[in-house]
């Protein structure tokens, strides 16, 4: 992508300052419906992983995201992003791939752990292996309309105020909050909910590093958001309460790691 087009997917410096009560406020008012037709319907006995039907609310942060940047900028704003969901930058592919690869590295490492502790045991996948590429396109396509709201329109304000370790435990917490009716719908106890929030708020803090290493690419979100749902659907047990608390507290220790290496890379 040539220096101009690159500079075309990010926005103007004066919204980068823009308050995010509105958002946060909208993103919820727009997920009620969501919520009371799950309270009213239950199909997490016919869904993937029980998604529940308020999973559908991920269409909520972009239509937020979208009001708001329409409101302030008009259409050429709107416009502008949601062609940030291809925003591919080649010189930055190397944290693509690690986009695509932690997530399923945790996993793997989760469920080596609870197999160590003899907590799992080999069993069927859950997802055929033929289908996991349709997952994938499934979850991406999902995580286009969310993290074109997290990552394109929240992200860079938060970070400019608090900081890549602040943005992300902020925009972690409110994420994690967001599911918290949908997780008690999927039938999951306060541990399992405990485990998958620790996780939450690592995960949003490696995504919120990440995006900044791939120059502000929602694309890199996306990619990690996407491949994080992958895991929960295609590897055995890992939706398991010991696994999401493993895999919770290991992803904690890589936010920290990336987290530790962003301050030590900036005092250098």
């Amino acid at each position: 992508m040539t220096d101009t087009a690159r500079r075309a997917t990010i926005p103007p410096a004066e919204a980068k300052h823009r308050s995010l009560v509105p958002f946060f406020v909208l993103v919820s008012v727009l997920a009620i419906p969501f919520w009371v037709a799950a309270a009213m319907v239950d199909v997490t006995d016919r869904t993937p992983i029980g998604l529940p039907l308020s999973a559908l609310m991920f269409v909520c942060p972009v239509i937020a995201a979208g009001i708001l940047t329409y409101r302030h900028g008009g259409r050429p704003e709107l416009v502008r992003l949601l062609k940030r969901v291809v925003d591919y930058f080649d010189e930055r592919r190397g944290w693509y791939l690690f986009a695509i690869v932690v997530t399923p590295a945790i996993a793997l490492m989760s469920y080596g752990v609870a197999w160590l502790m003899g907590l799992v045991h080999y069993s069927k996948l859950p997802t055929p292996l033929a289908a996991v590429p349709v997952v994938f396109l499934a979850f991406l396509l999902a995580a286009a309309f969310e993290e074109l709201g997290w990552a394109g329109y929240a992200t860079d304000p938060l970070r400019r105020r608090f900081g890549v370790l602040g943005a992300g435990l902020i925009l972690g917490a409110f994420w994690g909050a967001w599911h918290l009716l949908p997780l008690i719908q999927a039938h999951h106890g306060p541990l399992w909910i405990m485990g998958w929030f620790v996780g939450t708020l690592g995960l949003r803090t490696i995504v919120v590093w990440l995006f900044y290493k791939t120059g502000k690419s929602v694309l890199s979100a996306m990619l990690i958001h996407a491949m994080a749902n992958v895991c929960a659907a295609a590897i055995p047990d890992y939706t398991m309460t010991h696994s999401v608390l493993i895999s919770g507290v290991l992803t904690a220790i890589v936010a920290a790691a990336v987290t530790l290496r962003a301050r030590s890379h900036r005092r250098g």
